[in-house]
């Protein structure tokens, strides 16, 4: 992990995790290993478990193997084990007791088993960070991150571009991911967050539809998202392209093209624009236009997201986040028909007081 943050950000987004920790009298935040949040707040992700305390400064667990990396990418101080079931007793020598339950934060969903039952083990009371904590540390990108995230968005284009010029009557999917991949990787990307996807004709209904070896016909629409990470900074942008007959679903691009701007556009009417708004006018110009809106029952299928590994907002129907300025997240519209196909839009979107700005250009 190659991160950009300089050792001010990072010294600035610890402090906010310390206040939030004694905000809520939380003993510590524990990040494990994989965690893209505690790979942002260290710098690196070469650690088993990195430790942040509401008063003391951060320590991170590092195998003997991670140890050279964990030192050449990080500032903070390391604690080196031998193996990995040496990990509760490091927990247990760096975190403080007290009187009393001690209590830790932890993500749940980065959180495996194992990791989870060796807390247990040591007795302590497990909270939700995502709750209070990880929003206040990582609610939205500082204003010197925007431009990692701005040069991660055109390499986003750069790796449209390919694909568009890739699509084609008789190629396999396989063949445009894998053009894909390499115009991202030949631009600087070392990692993605998700597997490309790639679905055409009637696998365009599947939201995630991953990539096979399905052969593109004619008039077919071909999903293309790409999830790449540019220096601890993840991306997500997507674009539907048709193959061949090109006023093939040329209404329904047209229908989520005017979700996409009738839904953003709140941003500029509203001091105070929440994202459960604006999903719900991206679904109602779907409604409007005839067509079923991508299914609230999807959990994973949202209007749109945070970008970058940060935790906010959530643009669903029941989310409570409200638009801030400097915020980055996606606007994700589309419309599924199952057995026939669909078309998906996706775009990077900075959020500015009563505007906002589309991070990503290649035309939709």
């Amino acid at each position: 992990m190659n991160s950009s943050l300089t050792p001010t950000t990072s010294r600035k987004r610890i402090d906010l995790a310390k206040k939030a920790l004694r905000e809520n009298n939380v003993d510590a935040l524990i990040f494990f290993n994989g965690d893209r949040y505690g790979g942002k707040i260290a710098g690196t992700a070469a650690f088993t478990a990195l430790i942040l305390f509401p008063d003391n400064d951060p320590s991170i667990i590092a195998h003997s193997i991670e140890r050279g990396q964990a030192e050449s990418e990080s500032g903070l101080e390391i604690d080196v084990i031998q193996d990995t079931r040496m990990l509760k007793d490091s927990l247990n020598r760096l975190i403080p007791r007290r009187t009393g339950s001690t209590k830790v934060a932890i993500i749940p969903w980065n959180t495996s088993f194992e990791k989870a039952k060796v807390l247990q083990e040591l007795d302590y009371e497990i909270l939700d960070a995502s709750e209070n904590i990880l929003p206040s540390c990582l609610r939205k990108p500082f204003p010197e991150e925007i431009h990692v995230i701005r040069g991660l968005s055109s390499i986003c284009d750069k790796a449209l571009e390919a694909a568009h010029g890739a699509v084609g009557v008789g190629r396999h999917e396989y063949e445009i991911a894998a053009v894909v991949d390499y115009e991202a990787r030949r631009h600087g990307i070392t990692e993605f967050s998700f597997p490309t996807v790639i679905a055409s004709g009637y696998r365009a209904a599947f939201p995630h539809g991953g990539i096979s070896s399905k052969v593109i016909g004619e008039g077919d629409p071909v999903v293309v998202d790409v999830g790449p990470i540019l220096d601890g900074y993840d991306g997500d942008v997507c674009r539907t392209f048709i193959a061949g007959n090109k006023t093939a679903w040329r209404r329904e691009l047209e229908v989520v093209q005017e979700a996409i701007h009738m839904s953003l556009e709140a941003i500029k009417s509203q001091e105070i624009v929440k994202a459960a708004h604006i999903d719900n006018v991206a679904r109602e110009v779907v409604r409007k236009a005839g067509y079923r809106t991508w299914p609230d029952e999807m959990r994973t299928v949202w209007t749109g997201h945070p970008v970058g590994g940060f935790s906010s907002p959530a643009i669903t129907s029941e989310s409570q986040d409200e638009i801030e300025d400097g915020m980055v997240f996606t606007i994700e519209p589309g419309i599924y028909e199952k057995g026939k196909g669909g078309v998906r839009i996706e775009h990077h979107v900075l959020a500015k007081k009563y505007d906002y700005e589309l991070l990503d250009e290649y035309p939709e």
